[in-house]
């Protein structure tokens, strides 16, 4: 009898597992459920470009100001407001004191100096909007080259936690449309400590990030408690893997004062520089050579949008000599930064979950400063491909709103008279990319590639009616989105 029990009680256990694996059936639905106009691709306010990483950005970030859903004008949102100087080029905003981060943290003006400085060592698609700054393009090049200027000369700084200075190249009479575009929100850097690479980093352990994360370890492995200096130096040597050679006890010891329980992981750029600087002093990277540096991609010479790293043929010790004076550290950072659940952010709602390729739930900030004036407690981003299951989605209820309807669909649903369909102007462009290498690459099957000849371009130009398209908007191009 137990042996007939055993079948049945495992498949009532192994049943029970996919409820509780599926998230989602014991869940309290989300208050207002939508559909996005595709999948989210990043979040990440340096690389997003879609509409939908936009929309659903809205939600969860917010900058200096917000836009007026209404007549779309700039407002007031992180900062309170702020006074221009008569030529117009230097804006001086003052922020919010009571707005914060979805981790409790005071939101500062130095926040929004790190994420702008960031889109310009790490450049996306909208990097070129913060050319207006002063300096930015030229901190931009110099930075991608590994010989940056002076980062204070670019055109953005905390004069103190609330009030930052943006200082112009020439007037910008829309920058406050600007300081309501995504690219232009603060980021949380100490949150986001945890996922930096470090680009000057290599397989061989031997650049400079890499031997000094080794002397953090070794600093909190070696024993302190007894021994002269000279004792402790050796010891400490021997933890970081140094052979044959001795180390300034004085500089050891100021060393070890720094990094006992220095944890990489949570510092900033500013920090980190500031134990770089102690770390110099025992002159960890003599007799490490430089790395060879390797060939550019074939095809490449002549491509000024791709200068030279004027560090990837240095010496390590020259080359943190060179960090030390221009107050920089190259790294990226590993998108994880951007998912619950370690995302900070620092807008109305937080983003609790992201299911790839399912859903995404935002729930309202508890730390949120106009916490009071949103309504909704939760908001769900379901992600659904095709017309017909968007349209099944909402029919059922299971969505209250379709962001974007398909063109063929929108004109049927609009022959039919539907009062559930809205349009609004939009401006847009599209255009199509072609590939004028002389041959196919080996996915296309190689072979001569017909693209470069001019004449070749021209007919595919050419083969587009474009009096139909201009004609026919709404269904064609989507140029008047269905919202």
């Amino acid at each position: 009898m137990r042996r007939l029990l055993v079948i049945p009680i495992v498949l009532i256990l192994l049943l029970a597992g996919s409820v509780m694996l599926s998230g989602t059936a014991s869940e309290k639905p989300a208050e207002f459920s939508f559909i996005n106009r595709g999948d989210i691709f990043t979040l990440d306010l340096n690389q997003m470009s879609y509409m939908q990483d936009f929309r659903l950005t809205y939600g969860i970030r917010e900058g200096l100001y917000g836009v007026e859903p209404t007549t779309l004008a700039p407002i007031p949102a992180g900062a309170i407001g702020y006074d221009v100087s008569e030529d117009k080029r230097i804006w001086t905003f003052h922020l919010r004191p009571e707005s914060k981060w979805s981790n409790g943290d005071p939101g500062t003006a130095h926040d929004f100096v790190f994420s702008w400085r960031r889109m310009l060592e790490e450049p996306g698609e909208y990097t070129y909007l913060f050319h207006y700054l002063r300096n930015a393009e030229e901190y931009e090049k110099s930075y991608g080259n590994g010989e940056p200027i002076d980062v204070a000369s670019v055109g953005v700084e905390a004069v103190d936690n609330l009030t930052l200075r943006v200082t112009l190249t020439n007037p910008v009479p829309y920058l406050l449309e600007l300081a309501a575009f995504p690219p232009f929100y603060p980021r949380h850097e100490r949150s986001m400590a945890e996922f930096r690479v470090f680009t000057d980093s290599n397989d061989q352990q031997t650049d400079v990030m890499d031997v000094f994360e080794r002397f953090v370890e070794a600093a909190q492995k070696v024993d302190c408690s007894n021994g002269s200096s000279t004792d402790i130096a050796d010891r400490f040597a021997a933890a970081a893997g140094l052979k044959g050679r001795q180390l300034d006890p004085g500089a050891v010891a100021a060393w070890l004062e720094t990094a006992k329980g220095f944890n990489i992981k949570v510092k900033t750029q500013a920090e980190l520089l500031g134990a770089l600087g102690v770390f110099a002093k025992m002159d960890p990277l003599a007799g490490i050579a430089a790395e060879k540096a390797s060939a550019p991609p074939a095809g490449s010479e002549g491509d000024d949008q791709t200068p030279p790293d004027a560090l990837a043929a240095v010496a390590p010790s020259e080359k943190l000599r060179r960090m030390l004076a221009g107050k920089f550290i190259r790294y990226t950072y590993n998108k994880a930064y951007t998912v619950p659940p370690k995302v900070v952010t620092n807008g109305p709602y937080v983003l609790s979950k992201w299911d790839f390729k399912r859903r995404l739930l935002l729930l309202k900030s508890q730390y949120y400063w106009d916490r009071d004036n949103v309504r909704t407690n939760s908001i769900q981003m379901d992600v659904i491909d095709g017309a017909a299951g968007q349209l099944l989605a909402y029919e059922t209820g299971q969505v209250q709103w379709v962001a974007d309807v398909f063109p063929e669909q929108a004109a049927e649903l609009k022959a039919k008279g539907r009062t559930d369909l809205h349009t609004s102007p939009a401006f847009g462009t599209a255009f199509l990319s072609v590939l004028c290498s002389p041959k196919l690459p080996a996915s296309l099957g190689g072979g001569v590639n017909p693209c470069p000849d001019v004449r070749v371009r021209q007919a595919l130009a050419m083969s587009i009616d474009k009096r139909f398209v201009v004609a026919n908007p709404e269904v064609h191009l989507d140029a008047r989105p269905v919202r």
